[in-house]
């Protein structure tokens, strides 16, 4: 699998982030040789860590990330708190709209991130069509970059039940920052 790999282009310099630390000058878009598969895998498990471990919505909602080959995952376990409100002609137990574009955003973000190490997307658009409600399960975000260029990345988004059930749509444009230093 290692050389069937694609990787966007990389960033020069250190991240700002301290704790990420130093990356490789910028390359151009290529294969993976077994080294920059080791390189590539290394930046993931980085970012998983920079989730998990330091971003406090993370903790907040449940929410998990992994990469699944060319998509990145974030799954988030059922939680009532995160329902519609319960009023006249609202389906109960319905997970709150304003979740999937959250799972969307957060998604998008590290499938952008995971192609510019070093880098820092910054979300421009959101566009969410909402295909059905997801009442009282698991729900999922499946994100790939579609199109990408040196400042920014296109990301289509869907958002799944754990049956794999399309609940919606979702392109996300993200703006690559240029660090200084």
């Amino acid at each position: 699998a290692g050389q069937g790999v694609l990787a966007a282009q990389m960033s020069r310099g250190r991240n700002f982030l301290g704790f990420l630390g130093n990356f490789s000058s910028r390359t151009p878009l290529r294969l993976f040789c077994s080294s920059s598969l080791t390189q590539l895998q290394s930046w993931e498990a980085k970012l998983i860590d920079l989730f998990h471990s330091h971003a406090p919505i993370a903790d907040l909602t449940g929410m998990r990330l992994r990469f699944d080959g060319e998509e990145t995952v974030v799954e988030l376990p059922y939680n009532n708190k995160l329902d519609s409100s319960p009023r006249p002609g609202r389906l109960l137990g319905s997970t709150h709209g304003g979740v999937y574009c959250l799972l969307a955003d957060t998604a998008g973000w590290f499938a952008s991130a995971r192609g510019r190490e070093g880098g820092w997307p910054l979300t421009t658009t959101l566009s969410c069509h909402f295909v059905k409600s997801s009442k009282e399960k698991d729900i999922a975000a499946r994100a790939r970059v579609v199109q990408s260029s040196p400042r920014q990345d296109i990301c289509e988004v869907r958002i799944v039940d754990k049956e794999g059930l399309d609940l919606a749509y979702v392109t996300a444009v993200f703006a690559v920052a240029a660090r200084k230093g």
